[in-house]
């Protein structure tokens, strides 16, 4: 008894002084220098849509991969394309909505850090106003399969 009071003593003390809690991750860019000008803002933009291209973006791969959902790409899984009859319920895979919120999370980083990319002439804005448009656009579409994932279908 008094050894498993002692343990957990010690253990209460080794992580209450613990200083690697408190330090700052140097590979992180700053919010002020991600952010700093349009062409930074276009780059966050071409990494959100790089996701895109992920194998495992199932949702997001079949509604720009094809309109023909008779045939398989080889190399596919036929399931891949075959979404729309998805029955979440008796066959989960919690990636997939883990990836939408991923998707979500990336471009809500992009729609928070609208205001701050300074834009110096009209050709800038309006590339700042279609990357933002494009975030939300985004967004809502991973809403969207969200969705899709745990709704029920209508017949």
């Amino acid at each position: 008894m008094i050894r498993n009071i002692t343990t957990a003593i010690f253990c209460f003390l080794m992580i209450t002084s613990c200083d690697l809690l408190d330090i700052s991750p140097e590979h992180v860019v700053s919010q002020e220098k991600a952010f700093a000008d349009v062409e930074s803002y276009v780059m966050a933009l071409n990494n959100v849509l790089r996701s895109l291209t992920s194998s495992v973006m199932n949702m997001q791969t079949t509604d720009f991969a094809s309109d023909d959902f008779e045939n398989v790409v080889a190399g596919y899984a036929p399931t891949n394309y075959y979404i729309f009859n998805w029955d979440y319920q008796s066959q989960p895979q919690p990636f997939i909505w883990g990836y939408q919120y991923q998707l979500i999370s990336q471009t809500n980083v992009l729609i928070d850090n609208y205001s701050i990319v300074p834009a110096s002439n009209a050709v800038e804005q309006n590339i700042k106003d279609q990357i933002y448009a494009q975030a939300l656009g985004m967004r809502a579409w991973s809403f969207f399969n969200v969705v899709q994932l745990y709704s029920s279908r209508f017949d």
